[in-house]
């Protein structure tokens, strides 16, 4: 059976694959520099040291995602965009309270409660665990 991880051992890991991954970077800048220089030095007219930097810069990048996450879509952006949901539902529900319990409605105000009412759930917020 696994055992979980404790929030210290995770937080080394990520360090060690943070400094294995600036590692790799730092020999990719090394070893692309020499390939230029070298480059430039017997063959100016013609740059095949793109080659290998565009390969290798890639699969940087892709190390890169995984070590801190990408950009946009991270942990954080995810917890943003569920608590942005919940609070449209809530204001949905409060504005529904609000117009089923107002008696005198103008003929707009009915037909916004008419579709708020099409778009209630049919479950009840207990039916969630």
């Amino acid at each position: 059976m696994k055992r979980e991880l404790t929030d210290l051992e995770k937080a080394k890991l990520r360090v060690e694959k943070k400094k294995k991954f600036y590692n790799h970077l730092t020999t990719y800048l090394i070893v692309n520099i020499f390939l230029l220089i070298i480059n430039l030095r017997i063959a100016p007219i013609f740059l095949w040291c793109i080659f290998p930097a565009v390969g290798w810069g890639i699969a940087l990048a892709f190390e890169a995602v995984e070590v801190f996450g990408t950009p946009f879509y991270g942990d954080s952006w995810e917890d943003r965009e569920i608590q942005k949901e919940l609070e449209k539902i809530e204001a949905k529900k409060r504005r529904f309270r609000e117009l089923s319990q107002d008696e005198d409605l103008d003929q707009e105000e009915q037909l916004e409660l008419k579709e708020l009412q099409k778009l209630r759930p049919e479950w009840d917020d207990s039916d969630f665990v």
